[in-house]
């Protein structure tokens, strides 16, 4: 999703049942409601982690901020596992587009996880299912969501003991690799350190509270901790 106008806020708003309330770290910019598509905190340029001028790469790992725990806890039916953003603040990968610094299968197929479409006005929208102002509750109200300069910035999701988030790290590893000259951010929230109500789970693209799903053939397969 490169641009989002009131239409689509409008439709989403219908859609999820209209504005939840702000907590202590959200920006102003955020009206509240699930999904939406403001990018907030997008004007600074953050350093790389990744890429020219380097010299010791390795992902930057952060736990949960203070403040109100995990918003959505009781309703999110999906955190997906990834998202990316390019220098602008855009989505770097959605469900129409995948940016060629981060043109790799298994990210590909974590976009198709980690968005929802949504037609308005004859035009058609990648949703977040987590959206910037829904992750501020985790990386906190001064989390800056934009790339270092023509490079891309990756917000990974991952617990401990997690074989679903290290094929996510490998995939992304050879992204890296395939592009040399590419500045990239690359952010490793850990899950484990956000207070929840159940325990977590996953499959291979994304996690959900063990409490929003009930025992099926589609959830046989996911693996829960804690």
């Amino acid at each position: 999703m490169r641009e989002g106008g009131c239409a689509a806020a409008i439709a989403l708003a219908l859609a999820l049942g209209g504005c939840a309330g702000r907590s202590d770290v959200r920006s102003a910019q955020c009206s509240g409601i699930p999904g939406e598509l403001v990018n907030p905190n997008a004007t600074a340029s953050p350093a790389a982690t990744h890429g020219p001028g380097v010299s010791a790469p390795a992902p930057l790992r952060i736990a949960a901020t203070g403040g109100t725990p995990f918003r959505h806890a009781r309703v999110l039916s999906s955190l997906p596992m990834l998202y990316a953003y390019d220098d602008a603040g855009r989505y770097a990968m959605d469900l129409a587009h995948v940016d060629e610094a981060i043109r790799e299968p298994l990210l590909e197929q974590a976009a198709q996880h980690a968005f929802w479409g949504e037609v308005s006005d004859g035009s058609y929208y990648s949703i977040p299912w987590f959206s910037t102002c829904d992750q501020q509750e985790l990386l906190g109200g001064d989390f800056v969501f934009r790339a270092p300069p023509h490079g891309v910035l990756l917000v990974q999701y991952r617990l401990h003991d997690c074989a679903a988030c290290d094929r996510i790290d490998a995939a992304i590893e050879r992204a890296i690799v395939a592009h040399p000259d590419v500045a990239y951010r690359w952010i490793q929230f850990d899950l484990g350190s956000a207070q929840a109500t159940s325990a977590w789970c996953f499959d291979d693209f994304s996690f959900s509270l063990r409490e929003n799903w009930q025992d099926t053939p589609v959830t046989e397969g996911y693996t829960c901790h804690r």
